[in-house]
């Protein structure tokens, strides 16, 4: 026995650890685990169709959408549920983000709104549009998806049309516009449903499809690397990387 420790002290030990571990103790039953963990609880929706982990913000909270639930914010120790009765338009929230001044930008089916951490305030100039994606650009400009008219720019109260225009000629072919990034060098990259990739260099978009590498055309989602290189994820268990030059696909 260690010096210090008396038969009583380890007795005691050692029921603590029975305990635990749900062992029997005196010839009983097994001691049930108790979940104390904070839940994500459905108040709205039958069930969720779906939950979104979207971003931590700078002051470590995470936040999640749901398809019907609203907005919720994990502060590490509860959740904390955002709905219409906060001032959202809608419960099925798409996209959330965190600007470069703190503020989270909430995408639903019906518009766009910014919480500065007390109050929704909403973007008049952006409509009750189907928000499909959202990116803040680096001059502050937000980008975001719509699910039927295409990709827009917000900035200083003045909305501009991409994909969806005279300008460059797409019109109605490629509206749904899924996941949006900027990369190091500024190029605007747009993940579509069925029509590859577009990457607009702030005068013109290039598109890429099958016919350049990429594995499928529906892509989902745009992700950067340290070393600039752009990986895709797309329909089918399907992965391409991008090095800048051409596509190399990850996926069987």
């Amino acid at each position: 026995m260690s010096p210090g420790r008396t038969p009583g002290a380890l007795l005691a030990g050692l029921l603590a650890i029975a305990v635990q571990s749900g062992a029997q103790v005196s010839g009983g039953e097994p001691q049930a685990q108790v979940d104390s963990r904070p839940k994500l609880r459905r108040t709205l929706s039958p069930d969720f169709s779906s939950v979104g982990c979207e971003v931590q913000d700078k002051a470590g909270n995470i936040w999640f959408r749901t398809a019907a639930d609203g907005l919720f914010r994990f502060d590490g120790r509860s959740f904390t549920q955002f709905t219409t009765k906060d001032g959202l338009t809608d419960n099925g929230v798409s996209a959330v983000i965190e600007d470069k001044a703190g503020n989270i930008v909430v995408g639903t089916g019906k518009g766009i709104w910014t919480f500065d951490g007390k109050k929704f305030t909403s973007r008049p100039e952006i409509g009750e549009r189907k928000i499909t994606c959202l990116l803040e650009d680096r001059d502050a400009g937000l980008w975001f998806g719509t699910m039927d008219e295409g990709v827009f720019r917000h900035a200083n109260k003045s909305l501009t049309n991409f994909l969806n225009n005279e300008q460059f000629n797409l019109r109605d072919r490629y509206q749904l516009v899924l996941d949006i990034l900027q990369d190091r060098k500024g190029n605007i990259w747009l993940a579509t449903d069925g029509t590859g990739v577009w990457r607009y260099d702030g005068k013109t978009f290039k598109n890429f499809t099958t016919k350049d590498g990429l594995v499928n055309d529906s892509v989902f989602s745009v992700l950067e690397d340290r070393d600039g290189n752009l990986w895709f994820g797309t329909r089918g268990v399907g992965l391409s990387r991008h090095d800048g030059t051409s596509f190399a696909t990850f996926s069987e």
